[in-house]
């Protein structure tokens, strides 16, 4: 085990360096343009109905946390890049929920966050103009970066909207 250390730490930086890459030249993508993942930066709308505020006394869990609740997602690594804050996050969905179904973070971070389910989904967050979609059994992975607090609705489009499909939240925390 001792000996297999040094190679995941190897591989969590590798994927770190390739995040950042990504996020880099992501920024000059238009929100929402889509591609192998998307990045978009949060611009929360006036009187949106998949926006709120951010709950009072909100946590942002780290790699150490050991008591994070059951419904937010801990990152599973975190670096600093360039001066940009990336943090790594999975994400299943299964029997129709987002488990777990809440990525708090700073805002300014960036997020690599790899969905992975048990059915086809197409998910949306309009107000940072993201959509995605996950293949039955299969997963895919989003780039996002929080720049405007708020907790960010995001739904499964094809499922009916909010209502009615598997829902999940982006919730960007205020320094």
């Amino acid at each position: 085990m001792q000996n297999t250390k040094p190679l995941i730490y190897s591989l969590a930086a590798l994927v770190l360096i390739a995040g950042l890459a990504y996020v880099l030249v992501s920024r000059n993508q238009k929100p929402g343009s889509g591609g192998a993942g998307t990045t978009a930066s949060s611009t929360a709308s006036e009187g949106s109905k998949t926006v709120l505020q951010v709950p009072p006394g909100t946590v942002v869990p780290n790699v150490n946390s050991t008591d994070t609740p059951p419904d937010v997602a801990k990152p599973i690594s975190v670096g600093d890049i360039g001066g940009i804050r990336i943090q790594n996050f999975s994400v299943a969905i299964a029997n129709e929920r987002v488990s777990p179904a809440n990525v708090i973070v700073y805002v300014g971070t960036a997020m690599n966050i790899s969905f992975s389910s048990d059915k086809a989904y197409r998910f949306v967050q309009p107000d940072n103009g993201l959509s995605w979609s996950v293949p039955a059994g299969g997963s895919f992975t989003i780039q996002f970066q929080g720049n405007q607090p708020g907790k960010f609705i995001y739904y499964c489009h094809a499922c009916g909207g909010p209502e009615k499909g598997p829902v999940g939240y982006f919730v960007v925390v205020p320094r």
